[in-house]
């Protein structure tokens, strides 16, 4: 946030808003982009494969929808403003970084939330197996208590003394 603070002081506030908004079409511009390959993609196979007329048209009007998002995402990425503008450009790779930065404490998120239930599992093994020496301890106590004590004599029960 300092580091974010400071760049918007250094390069305006307005150009750092500008370069957010350029990311987030940018994003919008490849997203499009993928989905206009994953369509061209289904197509073809679908034509190679002998899909009936019916199919091939619904695809062919999938890709149709896809390539309009992409012009559309494009339109709106060169209303936003030029890509030449230094101050932009600064900020487009602070955002790049924060980015990066974001995904790394995500990956580390995930890591830890793993190592969390690695853990709870360890405790309860950890738990089943001192249950289990408690009870082995209990036996060991009663078959001892047992050897000593009320040894059978005839009809009545005498305790062994040492």
């Amino acid at each position: 946030a300092i580091r974010s603070a400071r760049l918007a002081r250094t390069i305006g506030a307005r150009n750092l808003h500008k370069a957010r908004l350029q990311q987030e079409q940018e994003r919008c511009c490849l997203a499009t982009k993928e989905a206009i390959q994953a369509a061209s993609a289904r197509f073809s196979a679908a034509a190679d494969a002998g899909a009936p007329p019916c199919e091939l048209a619904q695809l062919s009007e999938e890709h149709a929808d896809c390539l309009a998002r992409y012009a559309e995402a494009n339109r709106r990425s060169a209303k936003i403003g030029s890509r030449n503008s230094i101050a932009r450009s600064v900020a487009t790779a602070h955002l790049a970084d924060e980015d990066r930065h974001q995904d790394e404490l995500s990956s580390i998120d995930a890591s830890i939330e793993q190592i969390e239930r690695r853990l709870g599992a360890a405790k309860l093994r950890y738990q089943g197996a001192l249950l289990g020496l408690e009870l082995l301890s209990d036996d060991i106590h009663r078959r001892r208590v047992a050897s000593r004590c009320c040894w059978s004599s005839g009809s009545a029960f005498v305790c062994k003394t040492r």
